[in-house]
């Protein structure tokens, strides 16, 4: 909140194919031992029972229903019309300074192009846009078991005017909960199924009553996972700073003008978002972060991105995700952020060798505080350098070690 100045700020960490929840937390929030003593807004759950218009990640639902109903493909072209689009006397345009020609599908997603988004709405048209925001639980409930869950319809039964869904196919003039959208992109990162988030210890013990219903198919599951990724990876995307070494990261930026009734869209007051998953290739923690009202600078990319990030990146090692460093030969080495098989290749650790000695264990490629777990038990003085996974060490793997030998340790992102 320091760093964005922003109105409320929320995160969640969950699993993508159970729906468990690992971690949820907003600011501001009360403390609640005294919670009489605060304003009651501070005492909602603002991920079950506040309303905001998406934005952008919106985008990816769409564009998933067009690639499952055979409309488009990730290479289908889509004139963006250099920039701006009229319906009747309004026009619509991308954000900032943003100007796209003819470009593909996956790119519309990779630059969140709004003109393209646009085009997306009109090939799905409004009854197919309206069903994929039913598909995909925007219109219902999740059914997490916390009080005060909201949800609202879209627009009423009468028929939608071009415009509108045209806005909508960029999240703007539609009102969903995070919780709907974060449960939403779980689809994704699971191969198809949107699941039911569970926040109870006694639900995540009861396989059989996990609850996932499918939205997509494996290969558009797969196919709108790899466009995410090109959201983190692909020159002008706008997720770049989610991006972790090492790690493929898939999600998508949203920044949504917010609605202010009376006097309509605000030009300075936005809702930023990232909404994302990693490893890609196999996910295991499905993460949103989301910004209300931050000043500039504002876009979901540069606040909600890089908080992403830092929660990711603190969150892998808990579940030894932490990228190992694998030596295939004299010169070169690989990078995979396969777990660990305890087996096979167990986690190094101290050898003893007498009294206040021990053999040095080949600590490449694990992270500064898993380094200091396994030395820790040992006297000696340790020299850091840099951040990030270890990349060399002194002594080498295999030296014979005494109390008080100087260690230096060379880490490298």
């Amino acid at each position: 909140m320091e760093e964005t100045a922003g109105k409320e700020i929320l995160a969640i960490v969950l699993d993508p194919f159970t729906g468990e929840i690992f971690a949820m937390g907003q600011r501001p929030t009360f403390d609640p031992n005294r919670p009489s003593q605060f304003s009651p807004n501070l005492l909602v759950n603002s991920f079950v029972s506040h309303l905001y218009e998406p934005g952008s990640t919106l985008k990816v639902l769409l564009a998933a229903s067009a690639i499952q109903q055979g409309i488009l493909t990730p290479k289908s072209l889509i004139d963006c019309e250099n920039g701006y689009r009229m319906y009747g006397n309004k026009r619509i345009g991308e954000a900032e300074s943003h100007r796209f020609g003819i470009i593909s599908l996956e790119k519309v997603i990779a630059f969140s192009s709004n003109i393209g988004a646009t085009k997306i709405a009109d090939k799905l048209g409004e009854d197919r846009v309206r069903s994929a925001l039913d598909q995909f639980g925007l219109t219902s409930k999740t059914g997490i078991r916390l009080p005060g869950e909201s949800y609202a319809l879209p627009n009423g039964k009468s028929p939608w005017l071009p415009i509108f869904l045209g806005t909508v196919g960029f999240g703007q003039g539609i009102a969903v909960t995070p919780l709907q959208m974060v449960s939403a992109f779980a689809a994704f990162a699971n191969g198809g199924y949107v699941v039911r988030p569970r926040i109870l210890m006694r639900e995540n013990a009861l396989s059989e009553d996990l609850e996932a219903r499918r939205v997509i198919s494996p290969s558009t599951a797969l196919s709108v996972r790899e466009m995410l990724v090109q959201v983190t990876e692909a020159k002008g995307g706008t997720g770049l700073l989610a991006k972790i070494p090492s790690i493929r990261v898939a999600g998508k930026t949203g920044t949504a003008q917010k609605y202010v009734a009376g006097s309509g869209y605000e030009s300075k007051k936005y809702f930023s978002s990232f909404i994302g998953f990693l490893p890609a290739d196999q996910p295991e923690l499905l993460i949103a972060v989301m910004v209300d009202e931050p000043k500039w600078p504002y876009y979901g990319g540069q606040v909600a991105a890089p908080l992403f990030r830092r929660i990711a990146e603190r969150s892998l090692p808990i579940l030894d995700r932490v990228p190992k460093m694998t030596f295939v030969s004299r010169h070169r080495s690989i990078r995979t952020t396969a777990r660990v098989d305890t087996a096979t290749d167990p986690k190094p650790s101290l050898i003893g060798a007498g009294e206040n000695r021990w053999f040095m264990p080949d600590l490449r490629g694990l992270g500064i505080r898993e380094v200091l777990r396994v030395l820790g038990p040992a006297a000696m003085s340790l020299s850091i350098r840099g951040y990030g996974y270890l990349e060399s060490q002194s002594p080498a793997a295999g030296s014979l070690l005494a109390a008080g030998s100087s260690v230096v340790l060379t880490f490298s992102p």
